[in-house]
């Protein structure tokens, strides 16, 4: 399970503005900073993980996953900062098949995409798996969500640098 968030077959799950920091988790099939495991359905795409700021956690029994482990199902990943985590930033266990993991418009620590590759575990990596897109990506740290409220009014922030999307 996840040393900071870990999710089991829940509803729709809608996780947003946090700071999941220096979170430890001591089993091997888990994210130290956030575990995934969900059935996959059509339901499963209300599941959101966006503008958050996800760094410096780590596994103790090995250095699999620090950030986002996907055990199983759908989580949309956006605007997020993921980075100096142990291992994997984001490791999709879901079979190949499976549709792809949305995981655009995140910052991985870099703005060069030959180290992204590196910092997602998916089909890349062992054909058996799915395919996490994570194109296109941010330049730079996602700028923090700011909320504000007044008697009168409302109002919701966030800044975004995107790479440019690949070109086909």
């Amino acid at each position: 399970s996840g040393g900071g968030i870990a999710n089991r077959y829940s509803g729709s799950v809608q996780i947003y503005n946090n700071t999941i920091n220096s979170n430890t988790s001591l089993s091997y099939y888990s994210g130290a900073a956030i575990y995934w495991q969900s059935n996959l359905n059509v339901d499963d795409h209300y599941n959101i993980l966006a503008h958050n700021t996800i760094t410096n956690n780590t596994i103790d029994d090995n250095a699999q996953t620090g950030g986002i482990h996907i055990a199983r199902g759908y989580l949309s990943i956006h605007g997020n900062t993921i980075e100096q985590n142990s291992g994997y930033q984001l490791y999709n266990n879901n079979r190949n098949g499976y549709p792809d993991l949305d995981a655009r418009s995140n910052w991985w620590g870099s703005s060069d995409e030959e180290q992204i590759k590196i910092a997602i575990f998916d089909w890349l990596d062992h054909t058996q798996q799915a395919i996490v897109d994570y194109r296109p990506f941010l330049t730079q740290p996602a700028a923090p969500a700011t909320l504000t409220v007044t008697p009168d009014s409302l109002s919701f922030t966030s800044e975004s640098y995107l790479a440019p999307p690949e070109q086909t």
